[in-house]
């Protein structure tokens, strides 16, 4: 892969830099576990930052589609993701959760649209009682974030809405 002029941070958002990536899903993640310094806990380490990355990427950025179709891919490439099929977003549509289980207390979703795969938001739910550095209780079962997109577009010009 060819760098981008464009200095880029973890997770990338420049376009020149997110047209760059790999499209085939093994290259993709090893690039991705290459952006984390090594350290303790390696590979586990380098695992949870990669889906953290992805989560990113398809929250906030416009993707080329062969580069959001490979992260979705790589999505399966993690050891510890699972699919769900079942679940419903804030809005009460059907939505693929695809999540991973964070620092051994919280569960992170990718919701995805189940016909297109279309990002739909992202939700944080607590799988283990957890009291935050603020001293915050947080109870297993209760959600701490809920992110739905309702819709995107791209426009010509800052404060357009169509």
């Amino acid at each position: 892969m060819e760098a981008s002029e464009v200095q880029h941070s973890l997770p990338p958002q420049d376009y020149p830099t997110l047209a760059g990536l790999p499209t085939e899903p093994q290259a993709l993640f090893d690039w991705l576990r290459a952006q984390v310094p090594s350290g303790k806990g390696d590979n586990a380490r380098r695992d949870a930052v990669s889906y953290a990355v992805i989560k990113s990427m398809l929250r906030e950025n416009v993707l080329p589609s062969s580069v959001k179709a490979t992260l979705l891919r790589v999505l399966a490439l993690i050891p510890g993701v699972t699919q769900s099929t079942d679940p419903v977003d804030f809005d009460g549509r059907p939505a693929i959760a695809v999540g991973m289980v964070q620092d051994r207390w919280r569960h992170e979703d990718i919701l995805l649209d189940p016909t297109t795969h279309e990002f739909r938001g992202c939700r944080t739910v607590v799988v283990k009682d957890h009291t935050t550095p603020e001293g915050g209780r947080l109870q297993e079962g209760d959600v701490e974030v809920e992110l739905i997109r309702v819709t995107g577009k791209i426009v010509d010009g800052p404060g357009q809405t169509s």
